[in-house]
């Protein structure tokens, strides 16, 4: 009889543990998936930025016309990657602002945004990790 006693408190407390550590993970958000759960639920829309700024190296060629109206500055690689991790092409702003230049030069570093200005694609890490700066 003992032992069935002592099998459900050990349950209970692995239950317990379980809850404990559940509840870190929402709170703490140790592996950053927050943006990503909630990029699954926000809806797609486009708005506009003004005082905006162009991007330091993109001339007139670099804006390639996507299926919309609005331009953008992705080319078609970089938009099958963007939607690959959950992020509309569409969103992407034709011009950014000189604080979210700042921002992508802050996480990337410079040479990684020149790199990307000029065509080459992010990796998914570096989309999450520059996500905040659109």
């Amino acid at each position: 009889m003992k032992w069935i006693y002592r099998f459900f408190v050990a349950l209970g407390i692995i239950f317990f543990l379980i809850l404990v550590a559940l509840t870190y993970f929402v709170i703490a958000d140790p592996l950053n998936l927050r943006p990503l759960i909630q990029s699954m639920y926000q809806s797609e829309s486009s708005s506009a930025i003004s005082n905006t700024a162009t991007v330091p190296g993109m001339n007139e060629n670099s804006v390639i016309e996507t299926s919309g109206t609005q331009p953008s500055v992705v080319n078609d690689t970089q938009a099958r990657a963007l939607e690959s991790v959950g992020i509309a092409p569409s969103s992407v702003p034709s011009q950014f602002t000189s604080e979210q230049i700042a921002c992508f030069v802050n996480i990337l570093g410079q040479a990684r945004v020149d790199a990307v200005v000029a065509g080459d694609t992010p990796t998914p890490v570096e989309f999450y990790q520059a996500k905040d700066c659109i």
